[in-house]
């Protein structure tokens, strides 16, 4: 076991059967029109002030799936828009699968390999456009991707789009250049046949690397030089199932529910390139086997957000960690665990930002699904916003009712 974590305060020693949260902090955040089945918390991010979450089931006229945005205040969560979602008649098929966001542009994935995408503008998100697969200039692998938007990542202007499948096999990841005005196709990855499936998970940082896996096998490619993704730097073998993906600011992690563990590089001195020692393992701490530890990873600064949906009698659970620069520092422990027994699989999704963290809970009351906010574990607490009332245990968020306006109450949809 490799030691490189960095520990601060551990509020939650373990997961007792049945326990709750003791965050001070803590925010269940649902939606008012989420109905049964919608599955709100599928998938998270955040970016700056802002966190989104998606409903990929939720169903519209002629489409189905919705975003709700979040912005983070002094007082907590406060919804800026329910229901975002692209033209319906545009057909949209689970929009909102997987969403990635900076502080000002937000994109989504929809089943029908489309990826959606959306601008920050007068403190509105605002639908943009809709990339499609672009027809590759040349038939590279016997290029016919398949499965466009598996995955998708975006920093700064550029977007990144996962096509896992093609007709040989081995997968590829589409580049886009964006601004508000346009969002130009700017080259393609295709790996060769002996690399199945790659693009099936993709993460970039925040300076533009790339990094993407083929999921099955556990193998990562780092790619750095995005125009043309002309420098392909090598590949890594984690030989193992992955699950989850992230490309933080000085460090790269990878996910994997089979063993149950997340594996962290750690980024060169020398740009694009990697530490030569093997990646820290993390262990979750206070979970049985079967917790789900891995299904869903976010990276920020140093600090890394770890979701174990199935861990808690399937309540679910978000370990947060510290990594210093030094693979020598103590113990290999969280430092915070939250986890709230009236949700049903926090975790299943996560983000993370430097004051704040977002784990999502889909399968809460008949897959209607929720998710917990909370500061993180170096931040300030949340405020309480209305005088009257005390912040005692796990907050449900009135949608509704902007802050002030926070009460204690039960998982379900505010009166």
């Amino acid at each position: 076991m490799y030691r490189g974590i960095l520990l601060l305060a551990l509020c939650v020693a373990a997961l007792p059967a049945g326990a709750s949260s003791d965050s001070a902090d803590g925010r269940v955040v649902i939606p008012s029109s989420a109905a049964a089945g919608d599955r709100f918390g599928a998938a998270v991010a955040s970016a700056g002030e802002w966190f989104a979450i998606s409903s990929p089931e939720a169903e519209r006229p002629r489409s189905s799936g919705t975003i709700a945005v979040y912005r983070v205040t002094p007082c907590g969560p406060e919804l800026v828009q329910a229901d975002l979602a692209p033209p319906d008649s545009l057909g949209a098929i689970r929009f909102g699968a997987r969403i990635a966001m900076t502080a000002e542009t937000l994109v989504a994935t929809s089943d029908d390999e489309k990826v959606h995408v959306f601008q920050l503008t007068d403190d509105t998100w605002r639908y943009l456009r809709t990339l499609s697969k672009p027809a590759s200039p040349v038939q590279i692998y016997g290029n016919d991707d398949r499965h466009f938007g598996s995955d998708v990542a975006v920093a700064r202007n550029m977007i990144v789009v996962g096509a896992p499948h093609n007709g040989r096999g081995s997968g590829a990841v589409y580049g886009f250049v964006h601004s508000p005005e346009r969002t130009e196709f700017r080259g393609i990855l295709a790996l060769p046949p002996d690399r199945p499936r790659y693009g099936r998970l993709v993460a970039l940082s925040p300076e533009g690397g790339l990094v993407l896996s083929d999921e099955d096998t556990g193998r990562l490619q780092l790619v750095f030089g995005f125009l043309g993704f002309d420098n392909v730097i090598g590949s890594y073998f984690l030989d193992r199932p992955l699950n989850s993906l992230s490309f933080g600011e000085t460090a790269i992690a990878a996910g994997s529910m089979a063993d149950e563990r997340v594996h962290l590089f750690r980024l060169g001195a020398i740009p694009g390139t990697l530490e030569p020692f093997p990646p820290i393992e993390f262990e979750p701490v206070g979970t049985a086997p079967g917790s789900g530890f891995g299904a869903s990873i976010a990276l920020s600064q140093k600090r890394l957000l770890v979701g174990a949906p199935m861990a808690a009698e399937g309540a679910g659970a978000l370990f947060e960690y510290a990594f210093d620069e030094a693979p020598d520092a103590d113990a290999d422990l969280p430092i915070s665990l939250d986890f709230s027994a009236e949700l049903a699989g926090v975790g299943a999704s996560v983000a993370l930002t430097e004051n704040f963290k977002v784990g999502g809970a889909p399968q809460t009351a008949n897959d209607r699904g929720s998710a917990l906010a909370l500061t993180s574990a170096r931040a300030e607490p949340w405020l309480t916003c209305s005088a009257d009332r005390r912040i005692e245990e796990t907050l449900v968020v009135d949608p509704s009712d902007p802050c002030p306006g926070y009460y204690i109450g039960e998982v379900s949809a505010p009166g």
